[in-house]
């Protein structure tokens, strides 16, 4: 499936990569890839595509850790 890879750089927690995310209306997420984005809650990794004024949106929440990866 089509996903995104984000970098979070914070001045508290260093460089880290944020977890890849999907986008709902791809037919090639699986099953499970949805299920665990449910599973996640608030910090789901299969979000859906908003679009308005002819531009495409979403919305998603990152955790950092303490420690960075690089």
């Amino acid at each position: 499936a089509a996903h995104v890879h984000f970098t979070l750089v914070s001045e508290t927690y260093g460089r880290q990569w944020a977890p890849k995310v999907s986008l709902g209306d791809d037919p090639l997420v699986t099953d499970a890839q949805r299920q665990r984005s449910r599973d996640a809650g608030d910090f789901a990794t299969v979000v859906e595509v908003v679009e308005s004024d002819g531009k495409q949106h979403i919305e998603l929440k990152i955790r950092l850790r303490r420690e960075p990866d690089f």
